[in-house]
């Protein structure tokens, strides 16, 4: 008997220090950063999380610097430009609840759109959606395209999860300024 508990244990530890995630606290408040493909960080803002039932609630609050103000698509946005790319947050939400095996509502409250500086306007099939994951303590995001048409256009009746699996595609890290986001 002391043989199979011994051996419950073991298991149960070596399943813990498996799944990083489940390890990680990310109690407090964490830098989110969009980093280029060279590896350069930029700090847009913050996330305070705050554990909750088998998950945290999250509050993001976004830097004004390196934000400049845009007038896009008939309303107001916030992008970091540069001569190549305008990359603009898509603000959707900016608080949720997440848990190690559902970041949902954090992915949904970091969307971007990007443009050329010479367009006029932001395309919602230019979306930018960073599919994330728990590594340790920091969250890591993959850029992926997304049609932002599907939250645009939805009614208003709709369930707020509206962008699905299938309806990202890998990005080429080539084509985006940030091909990744951080926040730790």
């Amino acid at each position: 008997m002391t043989l199979i508990r011994y051996a419950i244990s073991i298991v149960t530890i070596m399943a813990a220090c498996a799944s990083p995630a489940a390890a990680a606290d990310l109690s407090g408040r964490k830098e989110i950063s969009l980093v280029t493909a060279a590896g350069e960080k930029i700090a847009i803002g913050h996330v305070d999380f705050e554990r909750k039932n088998s998950g945290y609630a999250f509050k993001v609050a976004r830097s004004d610097a390196p934000f400049g103000d845009y007038f896009l698509a008939m309303r107001p946005f916030k992008c970091i430009a540069n001569a190549v790319q305008h990359v603009c947050h898509f603000p959707y939400r900016t608080s949720g609840e997440i848990r190690d095996d559902d970041l949902v509502d954090l992915e949904y409250a970091l969307m971007f759109l990007h443009k050329k500086p010479q367009e006029v306007s932001v395309d919602p099939w230019n979306g930018v959606y960073y599919k994330m994951r728990i590594v340790d303590s920091v969250i890591e995001g993959i850029a992926h395209n997304v049609d932002m048409n599907l939250v645009l256009v939805a009614p208003f009746d709709t369930p707020e999860r509206l962008i699905r699996a299938q309806d990202l595609d890998a990005a080429d890290p080539g084509s985006h300024r940030f091909p990744r986001l951080l926040i730790e």
